[in-house]
């Protein structure tokens, strides 16, 4: 049993009683003390421009957001304005569908010390990072310093510890909505980064559970990516040539695929 008092926050439609069950059952065995944060409805507040800015999205991800993005990005913007609120020093963040490894508790107790200044440790994905500067923690898990940042190399939103610091530099940046609560690139000029190798092993997802986030159902996989991966992303999604022929191409994909 872990030693420490940790804040943790579980980010959850306040409806979804399956999930709930899931993630409270995990997080009894494992004796942390939580509270489920209420998330909000993505499409309750999707066409109020005091929550979501459509043109400012167009801008910086070369789309408009889905409502389940909105929702989910508001609800992490919530919690990091109330860890300022409460003065808390730092907190442990997760969703709902996290799947919890039973060395969480312990590997958490030696990264605490870490969350000194502004900092975020991603501890679900880290695909790509520096070979150098690579810090052992315990039981086989190492802390990293992520790259690909802006390609996505730590985009998802399962599990993090956040700093005071972190959340108070970032708690006003994403506020109408305006980017995906996991593209984290846009928090980089404020925020330190680290990650947790191996990557999606200290939490990873449940792909079980539909995606909420593109509000359809949809069999997800969480499979490492590969820096080619990484990069033809972010040229599809953060450069105009790459915007361009996303826009000419994607739709033929999609015919192509129809028809198979």
């Amino acid at each position: 049993m872990h030693s420490f008092k940790l804040p943790v926050f579980v980010v959850s439609l306040k409806s979804d009683s399956v999930r709930r069950k899931h993630i409270r059952e995990q997080l009894e065995k494992l004796h942390f003390e939580f509270e489920f944060f209420d998330a909000f409805i993505g499409k309750d507040y999707a066409d109020n421009p005091a929550y979501y800015n459509e043109k400012k999205a167009l801008k910086a991800e070369g789309r408009k957001l889905r409502a389940g993005e909105v929702g989910c990005a508001l609800s992490h913007n919530a919690v990091y304005r109330l860890i300022v609120e409460r003065k808390l020093p730092y907190a442990l963040i997760l969703e709902d569908d996290a799947v919890l490894s039973a060395d969480l508790p312990e590997v958490l107790d030696v990264l605490l010390p870490y969350l000194q200044g502004p900092r975020i440790i991603q501890l679900e994905r880290c695909d790509i990072y520096k070979k150098s500067g690579i810090i052992p923690l315990v039981k086989g898990y190492s802390m990293v310093s992520p790259r690909f940042i802006k390609e996505g190399s730590i985009a998802q939103t399962a599990g993090y510890l956040i700093s005071f610091e972190a959340a108070l530099a970032i708690r006003h940046i994403n506020f109408p909505v305006y980017f995906p609560a996991d593209n984290w690139w846009h928090y980089m000029k404020t925020v330190s980064f680290s990650g947790i190798l191996p990557s999606q092993t200290l939490i990873h997802q449940n792909e079980t559970f539909d995606s909420s986030t593109l509000d359809m159902p949809v069999k997800r996989s969480f499979k490492k990516n590969s820096i080619f991966t990484y990069i033809k992303h972010g040229f599809l999604t953060y450069t105009f040539l790459g915007r361009v022929i996303y826009k000419i191409l994607h739709p033929l994909y999609l015919k192509i695929k129809k028809r198979k």
